[in-house]
């Protein structure tokens, strides 16, 4: 039972960092965007370079945070089978102790 709440909490976590960096992957996306959509209608030339720079450094770390998240994903996977595997191993337990009974 104890390695099951142990799996369950590992899990949440692996989640967690899952869920944030997707989170900010989106939200950098977001921002490149907006600055692609700047540079367009920007008349400056140097601001027009200012802003397309911007949407690429932007753009990069929605990639780089986008590559994050597959590590996590891995370990969640894992977790899960692990957490599969402590789940039937209690569910044989209770079956074995109700047939003795």
């Amino acid at each position: 039972m104890l390695r099951w709440l142990v799996r369950t909490g590992v899990s949440l976590n692996t989640k967690r960092k899952c869920v944030n960096e997707s989170s900010a992957a989106s939200r950098s996306a977001n921002q490149a965007k907006r600055n692609f959509d700047y540079a367009k209608r920007e008349n400056d030339m140097q601001k027009q370079i200012n802003y397309l720079a911007e949407g690429l450094s932007n753009l990069a770390d929605a990639v780089e945070r986008s590559s994050n998240t597959i590590e996590p994903l891995a370990e969640l996977a894992v977790y899960g089978a692990l957490l599969t595997e402590s789940i039937e191993d209690l569910l044989d337990e209770k079956l074995k102790e109700f047939k003795i009974n």
